[in-house]
């Protein structure tokens, strides 16, 4: 694994205006966006907490044009650690806060957390993306079409 920061993806360049003026690649493999599903993915079924999650965010992500074919598995896993989470959560306030689910919830928040900010569900990690600038619009198509 290489040290230093991850790179950032060329879409996310784009819309943030290219701050580091360089080249960008024109070669980078397109992913398409997600298409509607036809039903919610059988790796879900049986848990309420995952599929309510999965219902709420998959048309959001999808209309945000966020939502690619690639991550799929991604956003389940984010709907299956919501729902530990909430599980975790349940049992530490029967048990009081310093049962055995105190590591489990955290574990799952934080997993929860680093998917919610690749996705960009919070605020801090909409921030980070603005629209493109007029200029930019053709090459923007390019990465998101």
């Amino acid at each position: 694994m290489r040290p230093g920061r991850p790179p950032v993806p060329t879409a996310l360049k784009v819309l943030r205006g290219n701050p580091g003026q360089r080249r960008l690649p024109v070669h980078e493999p397109q992913l398409p966006v997600a298409s509607p599903p036809a039903g919610p993915p059988e790796e879900l079924a049986g848990d309420v907490l995952a599929l309510e999650e999965w219902q709420r965010l998959e048309p959001l992500l999808r209309g945000a044009r966020v939502l690619t074919e690639a991550d799929r598995s991604a956003l389940i896993v984010l709907c299956q650690q919501w729902s530990v989470y909430r599980a975790a959560h349940a049992h530490m306030r029967k048990q009081g806060v310093l049962s055995r689910y105190l590591a489990v919830s955290h574990k799952a928040l934080a997993v929860w957390t680093r998917l919610n900010d690749a996705f960009g569900l919070t605020p801090a990690a909409r921030t980070r993306v603005t629209t493109a600038a007029k200029s930019d619009a053709d090459h923007l198509d390019t990465f998101l079409a």
